[in-house]
């Protein structure tokens, strides 16, 4: 317990987002969300119990606590079509589009290890309040397990077919999976640009277009106006959406700000799962 405190101590000083759980709602937000996702894993039972991708690896994952940041691992101009980094299990990509409800997350717990959430939900037509998994992720990895590159602000975590022993949740049998992933941070701050920008220049519109008609492209602008205020031009990773409900509290005057510093709140969590991969032989 003293060798976890300390440990917990050392990150809280590195990335004042670690002790975001004494200044911000942010687990309790957490909390609230994972008990909804226990009873989807119910209610994936009954209407998907052939899903192999409802998997954790962690002995007590009903009881894991979000005392500690999430990142959301996002593609470059991310939008509804193309919003997460991709991800492999069992040689199978998982989706990576974005509705609501959906997660795409790593966090650097204070144990040291690297926590992979992610899940997708689905639901009957017409019915969005009966929803279930499409996959439900929550996986640990040790930092020995994954490459990770740190050459600022160039920040990889990559997974090369590491198999993972755990449970699979509607069974309660033991599974096994193999996950493949390569989740890259470019992003600098002048990577970050504000959606007034983004509408004013011709080739991000481009870009953002992507073979779309541009009336979808204009909502789909405005829509991003109205809740976030940012485009990301670089793949990246993004503070949680519940994080980014506090970003008062955490010390930013705006939303933008925070992303904008999320790069430099990264650095110091990939130094140090860097400095704990065991040395090559």
């Amino acid at each position: 317990m003293q060798g976890h405190a300390k440990l917990r101590k050392r990150l809280a000083a590195m990335c004042k987002l670690c002790d975001s759980a004494g200044i911000t709602d942010f687990s309790k937000a957490m909390e609230e969300a994972f008990v909804h996702d226990i009873a989807r894993v119910l209610q994936t039972k009954a209407n998907a119990p052939q899903s192999q991708f409802v998997f954790s690896n962690l002995k007590m994952w009903m009881m894991q606590k979000f005392d500690f940041p999430l990142f959301e691992t996002l593609a470059a101009f991310p939008n509804p079509q193309n919003y997460y980094q991709p991800i492999f299990i069992d040689g199978e990509k998982l989706r990576t589009d974005w509705q609501g409800g959906w997660m795409r997350s790593i966090g650097f717990t204070p144990s040291g290890s690297i926590l992979l959430f992610t899940k997708a939900l689905q639901h009957e037509a017409f019915k969005p309040e009966a929803d279930w998994f499409q996959y439900f992720l929550l996986v640990e990895f040790s930092p020995d397990e994954l490459e990770i590159e740190f050459e600022p602000p160039k920040m990889i975590l990559r997974a090369n077919d590491v198999k993972k022993e755990g449970v699979n949740l509607l069974t309660n049998q033991k599974a096994e999976h193999t996950f493949k992933f390569s989740l890259v941070n470019l992003a600098t701050p002048k990577s970050v640009l504000r959606a007034d920008a983004v509408e004013q220049s011709s080739f991000y519109r481009e870009i953002l277009r992507r073979g779309r008609p541009e009336e979808q492209v204009a909502k789909e602008a405005k829509a991003k106006s109205d809740s976030e205020r940012f485009v990301v031009t670089t793949l990246h990773y993004a503070p949680h959406p519940f994080m980014l409900r506090f970003f008062k509290e955490l010390g930013y005057e705006t939303r933008f700000a925070f992303q904008a510093d999320a790069a430099s709140l990264l650095e110091e969590h990939f130094r140090q799962a860097a400095a704990q991969r065991a040395p090559a032989p």
